[in-house]
């Protein structure tokens, strides 16, 4: 498994840094199992279903609230300078945090909505 440092990532939309204050992110690459038990068989069967993106993206709040519903033809989620995944991507959820002795931060919930690029190694 590649060592990368976190400092080196990032999350751009259409080739722009998203937002100067993201400072994490999160991206998950599922793959749902259908389903597929026959009749006459006591063991579940399951097939590979479609692939899909989710996750989220945090970071200071800073007043460029995206909205629910804001939707990015093109989203890369960096690991470092060149390696990254990337998907079309629908904002689905803003969250706000505040506590005492820190910084408030807002964090973005997504969802990918084409073929997921997978970053090589």
């Amino acid at each position: 498994m590649a060592q990368l440092p976190g400092h080196a990532g990032g999350v751009k939309s259409n080739g722009a840094a998203l937002d100067a204050g993201i400072d994490s992110f999160t991206f998950d690459y599922t793959n749902d199992a259908l389903e597929a038990s026959v009749f006459g068989t006591q063991a579940k069967i399951f097939i590979a279903g479609p692939l899909g993106a989710s996750g989220t993206f945090a970071g200071g709040a800073d007043g460029n609230a995206l909205t629910v519903g804001n939707a990015f033809a093109s989203m890369r989620f960096y690991l470092d300078a060149t390696h990254f995944w990337a998907v079309s991507s629908l904002i689905t959820g803003v969250h706000d945090s505040a506590s005492q002795g820190g910084k408030v931060t807002r964090t973005y919930d997504f969802v990918g909505t084409g073929t997921t690029t997978v970053p090589s190694f």
